[in-house]
Formats: C-alpha cells, sequence, structure tokens
C-alpha cells in the first residue's frame, strides 16, 4: 500500500526467538513497519496500562470531583498539569524493556473530558500526550516506537450508535491530526464493534501514519472469539482489511486466555505483511464479570493471581510467549498490567528466544518535545 505522507519509522528492533511457530516477517510498504535483522523472528513488546499506574500517582486530584470509574478525564489532564509525571511513567516501562510505548491519550475524548467541563480541549490534551511520549522515547537510551492511542469516544465495551459515525469520524480525524506529528503509529484500541474499528481506522489512515487496530472481546477460552458486539473476527477484518497503512490487528481488554484463543484466528485472516498480537488485562474478574457486577469466575486459571486477584507477573509472561508461540509478533499489557510484568515479559523473551538486537535508523523529527 502506498499512504500520503510516508515517513519510514524511526528505528528498527528485533527479538530473535525460537518458537515453535514462526512470526512473518513485515515487508516494507509505503508505511514501513518495525525491521528485523537477518531471518530472524520479530516480537514487538509494548508497554502496559497507564491507567493504574496514574491512580497510584494521585490523578484525582486534577479532576477532584469526578468518582473513581471517571478517571479517564483527570489522567488526560494530566498531560498538561503534569507533563512530567507522565514522562516519568513512560520511562519506567522503557527501563522494563518495552519497544513502544503508547501515548496517555485514552481519556482525551470529548464525552471523557465533558465529565471535567474540559470538553473543547480535546486535540490540545491529544496532542500534549503524544508529544510528552515523544520525549520519552527520544530520551531513551535505545529506540523506542510511539503509538498514539485512539480509544473509543464513548464508554468502554459499548457499540457506538450507527447514526453517530459522522461525528465519530471529526472527532477521530480531530485525534489523530493532532497526535500525528509525533507518533510514529495510530493505535486503535479496546474496539467493540466492527463499526468503531473501521470508522477510527479510516480517520487514523487519513494522516499517512501506520495503523494499528485492537479489538476487545467477549471473555471465553474457547468457541469462536467474537467482539463485545457480538460481531466475529471474520466479520471485523472484513470492514478494516482495505484500510490503507494498516499493519497490525491486535486483541486487548480482555483476559489473557480470551487473547490466546484469538490470535490462531487473527493469524489466520491476517496476510502478510499484517502483524497480529494482543495485550491482555491483568485482573482475575474479567472485564464481562465487571460489566455485569459478577464476581470472579473459572475462565482464568486461579494459580496466576495474587490473594486480591492480580495476576502474577511471571504468569502474565506464560501466557505471552504462549501468544508468541501461536504467532503473535506484538505483544504488551492493559488494565492492571504494569511494569513488573512488562519486565517479566521481556526477561522471557530474552531467555527463551535469545538477545534483542537493534538497527538504528536516523530520522527527522518535525515536533520539538515540550
Amino acid at each position: 500500500t502506498h499512504c500520503p505522507g510516508d515517513r519510514t519509522l524511526p528505528l528498527g528492533f528485533v527479538v530473535v526467538t525460537h518458537f515453535d511457530l514462526a512470526v512473518p516477517q513485515v515487508p516494507s510498504t509505503g508505511c514501513v513497519a518495525p525491521m528485523a535483522s537477518g531471518t530472524a523472528d520479530s516480537v514487538l513488546l509494548l508497554d502496559g496500562g497507564m491507567g493504574h499506574l496514574l491512580k497510584s500517582q494521585d490523578i484525582a486530584r486534577f479532576a477532584p470531583d469526578l468518582p473513581v470509574e471517571r478517571q479517564f478525564a483527570a489522567a488526560a489532564l494530566a498531560n498538561a498539569a503534569a507533563p512530567d509525571l507522565i514522562v516519568g511513567l513512560h520511562e519506567v516501562y522503557i527501563a522494563a524493556g518495552c519497544h513502544v510505548i503508547t501515548s496517555n491519550t485514552f481519556g482525551c475524548t470529548s464525552w471523557s473530558l465533558s465529565r471535567a467541563g474540559a470538553a473543547e480541549r480535546t486535540a490540545e490534551l491529544a496532542a500534549a500526550g503524544a508529544m510528552l511520549a515523544r520525549r520519552a522515547a527520544d530520551a531513551a537510551p535505545r529506540p523506542v516506537v510511539v503509538a498514539g492511542s485512539l480509544p473509543p469516544l464513548g464508554p468502554s465495551y459499548l457499540p457506538p450508535a450507527a447514526d453517530r459515525s459522522h461525528a465519530q469520524l471529526e472527532e477521530y480525524a480531530t485525534l489523530a491530526h493532532a497526535m500525528a506529528p509525533a507518533v510514529d503509529v495510530l493505535l486503535c484500541e479496546t474496539m467493540s464493534s466492527a463499526d468503531e474499528a473501521a470508522v477510527a481506522a479510516s480517520a487514523a489512515a487519513a494522516t499517512g501514519k501506520p495503523v494499528w487496530i485492537s479489538w476487545t472481546l467477549q471473555d471465553a477460552s474457547d468457541g469462536e472469539p467474537r467482539l463485545r458486539s457480538g460481531e466475529s473476527l471474520q466479520a471485523a477484518w472484513d470492514r478494516v482489511k482495505d484500510i490503507p497503512c494498516l499493519q497490525a490487528i491486535l486483541i486487548n481488554c480482555s483476559s489473557p486466555g480470551t487473547v490466546g484463543a484469538a490470535v490462531p484466528c487473527l493469524r489466520r485472516l491476517a496476510p502478510a505483511g499484517v502483524r497480529v498480537g494482543g495485550y491482555a488485562n491483568g485482573f482475575r474478574q474479567t472485564t464481562g464479570e465487571w460489566l455485569e457486577g459478577r464476581g470472579k469466575a473459572d475462565i482464568n486459571d486461579a494459580g496466576d493471581y495474587d490473594e486480591v486477584g492480580d495476576l502474577l507477573p511471571g504468569a502474565y509472561a506464560a501466557h505471552a510467549a504462549s501468544w508468541v508461540r501461536a504467532g503473535a509478533g506484538i505483544v504488551g499489557g492493559c488494565c492492571g498490567v504494569g511494569p513488573a510484568h512488562i519486565e517479566s515479559v521481556s526477561a522471557l523473551l530474552q531467555r527463551e528466544g535469545g538477545a534483542l538486537e537493534y538497527n538504528s535508523c536516523s530520522a527527522e523529527r518535525r515536533v520539538p518535545p515540550p
């Protein structure tokens, strides 16, 4: 594919692996993906969740009247109110070994910010979040990719109304263009329906940046993987397969077992040149159980979790390794997965898969750090 405004990603890297199922190399297209050297398979390691790290830093002070479940807005406001804090958290993940950091922009939507009376600040805070991630990446001792997060525009896990697609496209375009100067890829994440992902990805592709799409699934470790909307992965893929610059399809904000069940399906759907993978949640209680107000079910192995229901870092690393064996080329963490988990995944990939090797590339930076 050819993308308007192409710019080669400013780095390349590889985790040399020896898993049973080879992960295909990503060939050079108009939008160049992270490169692998030689004949080795490459696995890109994403960061983990930012939300829980931010909550531990008392971000409620930026929006003191908001209940806990609405702290996404406070997290977004921190991009302007506490920029050094955001950069510092990105640096923690870089130190843990990730190759890709995600901008702190999940809460930079008009719906989320309206809860704090700041709906008009979407573009400002999205641009700030992207530049803070860029600042952390540029200061890193090794090449790091910046992914700009394009989240659901309303409540997560609820497919948006079909009659709002035009308004959604406009807001996604605003967010994507605000972040584009400072990011390397745009990540449409926690997409609950085929329509939601298609609209977000269309806006992302219009910037000329590489596009990654990540759906969230109904939590199940067997049966056909389905989006929160009830749609199949096949239906979701059919809506986005012709998106320009599409480089990865992923699963996130789902249980580790759900991600594991979906990776082989993604691998079958994705053509050569499109990576697959996932980044799961770290709670024993699944998202579906949380939404329905239910307790912990048996979908997650109790032995993988501590006494309060948080996933143990070593157990998470084992899950991630199983995804790689099934064909994943991108792994990382979502809600409840922190630096310790990412460090454990990095260590396991290096221990079982070889050493990290980086291919440095130079690239002109058009946006200075804030």
